[in-house]
């Protein structure tokens, strides 16, 4: 069998365990191991926010709950990557569907 047979395989596999296409999800970007399986790098939007004892927490809106903090700005934001990959873990572990990434364009305007 064809490697890009295996591949395709491999996606729609991927599709039926998240619960939406990967083809339409333009924010999410395949990359294939060395192996040939396919991995999604998923984009989510992160807000991140000062508290009043110095501390940073970082939120991610499209998974309810999911929210961490670090003493440091770059701390924060690797403790709530670490969040959202256990997440989504948990959410295919108990065969729940997986959000969509987002996508978002910005735009300048000069005044």
């Amino acid at each position: 069998m064809c490697c890009a047979v295996i591949r395709r395989e491999t996606a729609r596999r991927t599709e039926r365990l998240l619960g939406w296409s990967v083809r339409r999800a333009t924010a999410g970007r395949a990359v294939y191991d060395s192996m040939g399986f396919t991995r999604f790098t998923m984009r989510y939007r992160v807000i991140t926010e000062q508290d009043e004892y110095g501390f940073f927490i970082a939120e991610c809106p499209s998974l309810p709950g999911c929210v961490s903090q670090g003493s440091t700005r770059q701390e924060a934001l690797d403790n709530i990557k670490e969040a959202i990959s256990g997440y989504l873990e948990s959410l295919k572990k108990h065969n729940e569907p997986i959000p969509p990434p987002i996508w978002e364009d910005t735009v300048d305007i000069n005044l």
